[in-house]
């Protein structure tokens, strides 16, 4: 498989700044077999963990919109607003890019779920 071997090759590099985009590459691609496979959100939660410590804001942002959308099917749509929050509002500008486009309506949703009755 074509994303196992760019893991090897990242394993075997002294740069580790595609892991998160890697893991959540992953994590999608197991999505599409099965979406209630538990691997998935571990998969999430391991890339958002990986950005937050490069500090790759861009990357946190694209995997807490992930898990957030994956927590969200799964009816835990307080915790995903909770978790993509704070990763969308670190950003104050270029508000328009399709990540960020992206989050907002995702945060909107939840915000109206959250406050139908």
């Amino acid at each position: 498989m074509l994303l196992e071997q760019a893991f090897e090759a990242l394993a075997k590099s002294d740069s580790n700044y595609q892991l998160p985009e890697l893991l959540s590459a992953k994590g999608e691609l197991l999505s599409l077999l099965d979406p209630r496979d538990d691997a998935v959100e571990g998969l999430f939660r391991q890339s958002l963990a990986a950005a937050r410590e490069q500090g790759a804001k861009l990357a946190e942002l694209r995997s807490a919109l992930r898990l957030a959308r994956l927590w969200s099917v799964r009816g835990r749509g307080s915790e995903a607003r909770d978790l993509l929050a704070p990763a969308y509002a670190a950003f104050n500008e270029a508000l328009d890019t399709p990540d960020l486009a992206e989050a907002r309506g995702l945060l909107q949703r939840l915000s109206h779920a959250a406050a139908a009755p």
